[in-house]
């Protein structure tokens, strides 16, 4: 045993062992494990942004309600994103939030 430890390989890349092949252990080799090398990329991978689509709120918002209602765990996946609503619909959700009472 004053070869070192021995390496288990496994999977599609582990070496295959050749019927009648001499092992160190026994009268036979082992098999010299096989390691690839990959380069990392130069740059990161940036995905492309998606297309605007555009939607009526109308068509949205009960979807959104449900979701949220029965909480689904996907709409926290977008938690994090911007929407782009008009003026008009900004300045009236501003002050409902503002006079709406706090539980």
């Amino acid at each position: 045993m004053g070869d070192g430890p021995n390496q288990l390989v496994v999977g599609p890349d582990a070496p295959r062992r050749r019927r009648g092949t001499a092992r160190k252990d026994g009268g036979r080799s082992l098999p010299k494990p096989h390691l690839r090398i990959f380069p990392r990329p130069s740059e990161p991978v940036r995905e492309a942004p998606r297309a605007a689509v555009v939607i009526k709120l109308a068509d949205l918002y009960p979807l959104l309600a449900e979701a949220y209602r029965d909480n689904f765990v996907w709409l926290r996946d977008f938690e994090q994103d911007e929407v782009l609503v008009s003026g008009d619909l900004f300045e009236v959700v501003s002050a409902f939030a503002g006079c709406r009472p706090s539980a």
